[in-house]
């Protein structure tokens, strides 16, 4: 899978072996690249490569009625809201009762589409870009299809134009397309299908990638729940890994930018200045959106989103064809 959060994932690389995506071509990347915040210089980017951040709009407060609730134990020293881990558990025997997206031996493609619209950011110019990028996924057993569009970004606010003008008016990216045949097949994840070994696992390769929690339920726990191959007990053990993970807040019913109602679920990543949420049918399981906000503190002025809204798979004839 590819798209804007694949190319963040360079900036924090996840196990190739587990998340496997196909990247776009060098020359888009190199102007669409995302980088993390200068604070944490393992990771620093070069000047002069645009950077684009998945972001989340700002969450809103918890129900009165789960303003007390009991804590269960979630390590870490903290706790997990018991409301927010019964939620979760719901939404994974949801996922356990569904059928496979595309069972073996099936010779037809899945068809997955997203959607991205956010901003832009200069790593030593102080001013924003919006942009908007369109990613149509064909996947089959034995080989797929990947179409990439992007629109030509324009500035987030007049201050944003101003502050350009006053940097010398850099070049800007421009509009971009791009359709690229993969030889790969559909792959099959190997994660465990228990949420405590699940989490534990993924505990592992966020040590080895010297991250927290934030980065389990932004980037790992959401890129499996994305993944075309996960099995419906794969994804249950997902959410049940996310109800035990600390930090993670129930935010009841949310809207994603399609008019699509659903459960949201967010944590706050100080480390990163970024507040994430997913919001999730609870009625398929299906992961509806992932949006974003900067935090005050960061590189990046506060207030600033992203959101990528995901399209249930659809199987299909061929690669190419549309449902």
């Amino acid at each position: 899978m590819t798209d804007v959060l694949e190319l963040l994932k360079e900036a924090d690389p996840a196990d190739v072996h587990d998340l496997r995506r196909e990247g776009p071509p060098r020359d888009v990347l190199a102007a669409i690249l995302a980088s993390p915040p200068p604070a944490r210089p393992r990771a620093v980017r070069p000047r002069k490569r645009w950077r684009t951040r998945v972001l989340a709009p700002a969450a809103g407060l918890v129900a009165a009625t789960l303003a007390a609730v009991l804590l269960v134990p979630g390590g870490g020293g903290r706790g997990v809201e018991s409301a927010t881990a019964a939620a979760l558990e719901r939404i994974a025997d949801v996922a356990r009762a569904q059928p496979p997206t595309l069972p073996p031996g099936d010779h037809r493609f899945l068809y997955f589409r997203l959607e991205t619209k956010g901003f832009m950011a200069r790593d030593h110019f102080r001013f924003l870009l919006d942009f908007r990028s369109t990613q149509e996924s064909w996947v089959g057993e034995r080989n797929g299809l990947v179409r990439n569009t992007g629109e030509a970004p324009t500035f987030a606010s007049p201050r944003d134009r101003a502050a350009w003008e006053a940097a010398g008016r850099p070049k800007l990216p421009g509009a971009w397309e791009d359709e690229t045949p993969t030889n790969s097949p559909i792959e099959r994840l190997r994660i465990p299908t228990d949420p405590g070994a699940l989490l534990d696992h993924l505990r592992a390769r966020a040590d080895r990638n010297d991250e927290d929690n934030g980065w389990i339920f932004a980037t790992l726990i959401t890129d499996y729940l994305r993944e075309w191959g996960v099995t419906p007990e794969q994804r249950a053990a997902l959410y049940g890994a996310a109800a035990r993970l600390p930090g993670v807040e129930l935010l009841g019913e949310r809207t994603d930018p399609e008019g699509r109602r659903g459960t949201g679920f967010a944590m706050d990543n100080p480390r990163e200045h970024m507040r994430q949420t997913l919001i999730v049918d609870p009625d398929t399981a299906e992961l509806l959106a992932q949006v974003s906000e900067t935090l005050p503190g960061g590189p990046i002025r506060a207030g600033a989103t992203t959101t990528t809204v995901f399209h249930a798979p659809v199987l299909v004839a061929s690669a190419g064809e549309r449902p």
